[in-house]
């Protein structure tokens, strides 16, 4: 089994070469202005490719297929500038909840470092698969120039230069779609994150309805007692029990406190994230997918990057909904755990605390993409269903355009 520290290494690759991995208090002031100048490359790097292939389409719009093709790839580095603005927004937030999560790995109590690694074992395979197949992805568009007889970039865009013609600015249009093309791949840390943030609250309630299990019936015996009889009457024999349930009940209002924060932080950091994954996995898939089905002359190397592209976007929607619908799941368990924890024969003020975690688990904070949609699989079900729809839609366009 892999390590979480392994995990959390692997993980802090991809921000690091984003520039969003938490610096040391004790960095200096170059440390700093490196890290704003390395964001600034980034998103002025992405923004201006967007941009080229704007008008490279606009210039060059030959049909609908034509647009789909171009557009299906533009619309990556619109999301790699998103991601990166609001991460670059949110960074204060986004530290804080990656030192907490290293503070768990590193520091947390064995219980919670059990659950941690219970999601780690399913998931590292998962991450890794997805980052090696962007990675792939990838790889196959910076090496297609090189089995072309011409001076092909790997991806066309508009250039105020002709590349063709001199190598110097071949070399230079090349190394600037590199870099966005790598910035792309590192950009897919960012699903993986989301994932870690959220499956750390997920521990979070695991341990909470293992305190919440724990609760005997002769400790809250000893609360009667005290409370019956005054806390002068209580003697050792009694005392102990007392202090050791009064400190779970603590823990576990803390440990409700740090779920609550933690989830409406992560909302607020992948907010207008969400909302423009949304957006263009829907003009993605159906760009990519009218590539695959319309176009006969496409090659299979074509057919099958296109492919791939489609698996990406579908996993890439599949990491927020999967651990939002965990995240509802275990909200609700804790919510059952505390309804069955005996909790009419607690004493009035503990009562009430266990009352307040059942009456939030109630209405359980929710993972929303742009304050919309509850990211849980009942809704991804129905983004595909709507996708499919208009997949349907621009098919019966583009044949229409063809026949013409």
């Amino acid at each position: 089994m892999i390590k979480l520290e392994t995990s959390l290494w692997y993980i802090s690759i991809f921000l690091r070469g984003l520039s969003f991995w938490p610096l040391s208090s004790e960095a200096s002031v170059v440390t700093k202005t490196i890290s704003l100048a390395h964001f600034m490359l980034i998103f002025f790097a992405a923004t201006l490719m967007f941009f080229q292939i704007l008008v490279y389409v606009y210039q060059n719009s030959i049909s609908s297929q034509f647009i789909a093709e171009h557009v299906s790839t533009q619309l990556a580095f619109l999301q790699l500038t998103i991601k990166v603005v609001m991460y670059r927004i949110h960074k204060e937030k986004l530290c804080k909840l990656l030192m907490d999560v290293n503070h768990m790995i590193k520091n947390g109590s064995p219980c919670l470092r059990k659950h941690l690694e219970g999601y780690a074992s399913t998931c590292n395979l998962v991450y890794f698969t997805y980052t090696t197949t962007i990675f792939v992805l990838a790889t196959d568009y910076c090496l297609v120039p090189f089995f072309k007889a011409d001076k092909d970039l790997p991806i066309t865009a508009w250039y105020p230069f002709d590349y063709k013609q001199s190598t110097l600015h071949y070399s230079i249009a090349y190394l600037h779609q590199l870099c966005v093309i790598v910035m792309s791949w590192l950009c897919s840390g960012v699903d993986v994150t989301f994932g870690l943030l959220v499956f750390c609250c997920c521990a979070r309630y695991k341990v909470m309805q293992d305190i919440l299990k724990s609760l005997k019936q002769p400790d809250m015996e000893s609360m009667k007692y005290e409370e019956n009889h005054g806390k002068n009457e209580s003697n050792d024999e009694h005392d102990e029990p007392i202090v050791a349930y009064s400190k779970k009940i603590k823990k576990l209002v803390d440990l409700h406190c740090q779920v609550f924060n933690s989830i409406r932080d992560i909302n607020d950091i992948h907010t207008w994230i969400l909302l423009v994954l949304f957006l263009t996995s829907v003009i993605m898939i159906c760009c990519a997918g009218l590539q695959i089905t319309n176009v006969a002359e496409q090659s299979l190397n074509s057919k099958f990057v296109f492919s791939c592209l489609v698996c990406c976007v579908l996993l890439e929607l599949l990491f927020y909904f999967v651990p939002g619908d965990i995240l509802v799941t275990e909200a609700n368990a804790l919510g059952l755990a505390a309804y069955c924890s005996s909790w009419e024969s607690m004493p009035p003020n503990h009562r009430n605390s266990i009352l307040s975690i059942m009456l939030r688990c109630a209405a359980p904070p929710k993972l929303q993409g742009a304050r919309v949609k509850t990211l849980i699989l009942q809704n991804y079900g129905s983004f595909l269903a709507t996708t499919a729809s208009y997949f349907t839609s621009l098919q019966a366009i583009a044949g229409v355009d063809g026949s013409k």
